[in-house]
């Protein structure tokens, strides 16, 4: 896990990609009728306000990370917020499965100014009131709404009110490291433009407002969590006893990457028990869209569903949620 006060974090861009891609099946996969239970994990059994965005549609839509159940494999695919299942493609054929399951980043519930050992390392202080020098990003009620802040002293400081709230029991933010490796790799993502966040930042619910989306402000020599909404163009941060708007910030994504073999973050499995990642194909079939799928690695392929059938492309013409 890449620390900000290291190297300044890790973000590969979603380009357009070179495509070896096609319509056409691969090798055949074992379709049998036994259904076998879904891994647990990070996944919801629907989509909500947390629901992790993998790609966009034809039309600009976003598409969720999901899995199903089918035959004996835990299928990746992709779905709208509307759609009855989750859409993949296998045998050549697109799919469209229920039940199924979306991907969300993983929270821990703590207490009183504890912090777990996995905590998403994604701010720094500059020794804020005497505070360790890296901060946990923490979730919690207050207000009748769910704000986002930084564990310290006697629990989560977060910003409401034009000051800083501190709420003892909050949730923490974990990702992949070096102690918990099957956890969701996240990366940190400047705006897109005008200060707008880009458009597959992780958000987690709230009521009123639907969401919020965890940020990361620049204050001083200091980088510190916060909370924001869509539409907004500043990160309110929860900072010496006040709330702080601030315009430079940083939101989270999951970590794309391009890699010409293996997946370090594994979502499902195919019929014969081969592992499944998370992929995406930028502008398939000539359109502008970001088509997600799942990665096989029986042949190191990104499978997609799309018009019905199954597209796939090689390595390099692909990107996977996953740790470089």
């Amino acid at each position: 896990m890449t620390r900000l006060g290291t190297n300044g974090g890790r973000w590969a861009s979603i380009a357009a990609v070179a495509l070896a891609a096609s319509c056409v099946a691969g090798a055949n996969e074992d379709e049998s009728s036994t259904t076998q239970a879904l891994s647990q994990g990070p996944w919801a059994t629907s989509v909500t306000a947390d629901t992790l965005i993998g790609g966009s549609d034809d039309d600009a839509e976003p598409l969720y990370i999901c899995r199903a159940a089918y035959g004996t494999g835990e299928e990746v695919g992709k779905m709208r917020s509307y759609w009855a299942g989750c859409d993949f493609a296998i045998n050549g054929v697109e799919k469209t499965i229920a039940p199924y399951q979306t991907l969300q980043p993983s929270w821990t519930y703590e207490y009183g100014g504890a912090v777990p050992s996995d905590l998403a390392e994604y701010a720094y202080s500059a020794v804020v009131r005497g505070f360790p020098n890296y901060i946990a990003v923490c979730r919690a009620s207050y207000a009748g709404f769910t704000l986002i802040g930084w564990v310290g002293g006697a629990g989560c400081h977060v910003a409401w009110n034009g000051i800083d709230n501190v709420v003892s029991a909050y949730d923490v933010l974990v990702d992949a490291g070096t102690n918990n490796p099957g956890y969701l790799p996240l990366v940190l993502a400047s705006p897109a433009y005008s200060g707008v966040p880009v458009w597959n930042s992780v958000r987690t619910a709230s009521p009123y407002t639907g969401s919020v989306l965890p940020c990361f402000a620049h204050y001083g020599t200091g980088f510190y969590p916060g909370w924001m909404v869509d539409g907004d163009d500043t990160c309110a941060v929860a900072l010496y006893g006040s709330e702080l708007h601030l315009s430079s910030y940083d939101t989270l994504i999951p970590e794309w990457t391009t890699r010409s073999s293996g997946v370090s973050y594994l979502a499902g499995h195919d019929a014969n028990g081969r592992a499944e990642g998370i992929c995406s194909i930028t502008d398939y079939a000539g359109v502008n869209n970001i088509q997600n799928g799942r990665w096989l690695s029986a042949s190191d392929t990104c499978s997609i569903g799309y018009g019905g059938r199954e597209g796939t492309a090689g390595p390099g013409s692909y990107q996977t949620v996953s740790t470089p």
